[in-house]
């Protein structure tokens, strides 16, 4: 943020800081009387405002002093809303003389955005339009869950925020099934909205957890860089960190060696979930953290999901220079042209590591081996297909079971009131590999929603049968 006269060089804009060094900026809104920022404070979305009477006074105090110094603060305080609301964003703001913000709330427990608004004088929060739609029809009772950011200790001993639902009346016994997810790529922040298949799970006993590992942009352009090119196995170990923390968390794993044995956990383990009980889920880049556990540590996880996934790093990257996204990778990934680049992305990459392990110890492999349902599209240009199909060739090659291969036509599988006979045999059959590709479809999936309930539907089940099934 800066302050600047109009149409100036930038020579002449003036930094502004506002209260926090650690505040990672997304948005912003300015108004005649005050001015609200929007950002993340140590992974934590928040509101900040603050009048421009005191940006003001800020500035002239600044003026005062010669204009030396690194720039203007200003204090600013947070906007409250409930912690339940995983997720912020401005609202419909048109009106510069407004003495109020309006913002949308987004929760994990609600299947509806609520849009609230916040009055600067009176310092209060209301919800706008019907108070029962605000919350959200076929909302989960938030008394009866709990919503909070616990934080594991990765390999090199940097904590790792980890937000977690799950119902009050759970048994810290390491038997409740969960589901981790993460992302952590290209500085995204994965936004925490009310999905349907989140409902059902919850709403069977189910654990969600959503680690926010280095790569990805909840702390920062740090956070982003640090799990990036040179740097990306902390991705890696930051996802099985979390998956440790979950649990016992009496293993420390570093993907690529390094300083495992000398760090000491800062964060007690919550010992939710076992190896039995957990599965890990990935989508696109993000499958890439699934990738590296499914080599990695497979005695973590019961099961993975891989969702559109973008795996085949290293052959991508040096065969594939024609796709829309491989010159923007260099800067995720690393240029595999470069000896060194190559060598450490070759390190880490999945399907060379799988190919590895395979030929290597095969029966090892087969006995780590965690349950895998595999989605891809044929017409995926971020994500081609061959990450999905390499991945199942390999699971194929190093499991004694035979893969199992969604049978089509796909939708009515799970439709007239239960699975049919067909739909069940075939989840019996996959003691290894659930394989589903989407023969019309591009990187975002299905475009019809019963197509998409479809999707979900599957995976439910799938989740079901390899983690929930009574052992």
């Amino acid at each position: 943020l800066g302050r600047c006269p109009p149409r100036p060089p930038l020579a002449q804009w003036v930094p502004l800081a506002v209260s926090h060094e650690e505040l990672s900026v997304s948005d912003i809104d300015v108004f005649r009387d005050f001015v609200c920022v929007y950002g993340r404070l140590r992974g934590t979305q928040v509101v900040l405002s603050f009048t421009v009477k005191d940006l003001r006074r800020a500035y002239e105090a600044h003026a005062a002093k010669g204009g030396v110094g690194e720039g203007i603060r200003v204090d600013a305080k947070s906007v409250p809303f409930s912690p339940a609301f995983t997720a912020v964003q401005p609202g419909v703001n048109a009106l510069f003389t407004t003495p109020r913000v309006e913002l949308e709330l987004g929760s994990l427990l609600r299947p509806q955005q609520c849009h609230a608004a916040y009055h600067m004088e009176d310092d209060k929060t209301e919800f706008l339009g019907d108070a029962a739609a605000a919350m959200g029809s076929g909302a989960a009772d938030e008394g009866d869950f709990l919503c909070y950011r616990s934080h594991a200790t990765s390999a090199d001993g940097v904590g790792v925020p980890v937000t977690v639902v799950h119902s009050k009346h759970i048994s810290y016994d390491g038997e409740t099934p969960t589901l981790l997810q993460g992302y952590g790529a290209y500085g995204e922040c994965m936004e925490l909205y009310s999905q349907p298949q989140y409902a059902a799970l919850l709403a069977r006993g189910w654990c969600l957890a959503f680690a926010h590992v280095r790569g990805g942009g909840e702390l920062g352009r740090a956070w982003h860089r640090q799990g990036s090119g040179m740097l990306k196995e902390k991705s890696f170990d930051d996802f099985i960190a979390a998956a440790q923390h979950l649990g016992d968390g009496e293993t420390g794993i570093s993907v690529l060696g390094g300083s495992a044995d000398a760090c000491e956990p800062k964060h007690a383990p919550l010992n939710i979930t076992g190896p039995a009980r957990l599965a890990g889920m990935g989508t696109s880049a993000g499958a890439l953290l699934c990738g590296v556990a499914a080599w990695a540590a497979p005695e973590l996880f019961a099961a993975l999901v891989f969702r559109m996934p973008f795996l085949d790093v290293y052959t991508t990257m040096t065969c594939h220079p024609e796709l829309p996204l491989t010159l923007h990778e260099r800067d995720e990934w690393g240029d595999p042209a470069a000896p060194a680049a190559a060598a450490y992305m070759r390190a880490w990459d999945p399907l060379q590591n799988l190919a590895r392990l395979r030929e290597q110890d095969p029966a090892a492999l087969r006995a780590a081996m965690p349950r895998v349902l595999v989605r891809g599209s044929m017409h995926d240009t971020r994500a081609p297909y061959w990450n999905a199909l390499k991945l199942a060739a390999l699971y194929d090659e190093a499991a004694s079971d035979a893969p199992v291969y969604a049978p089509k036509p796909r939708w009515p599988l799970l439709l007239g009131g239960g699975a049919p006979a067909e739909a069940s045999e075939a989840f019996a059959r996959a003691e290894r590999l659930l394989l589903d590709m989407h023969e019309e479809e591009g990187h975002f999936g299905p475009q019809r929603l019963q197509d998409q309930l479809f999707d979900k539907a599957v995976e439910l089940v799938f989740l079901e049968e390899a983690c929930a099934a009574p052992r």
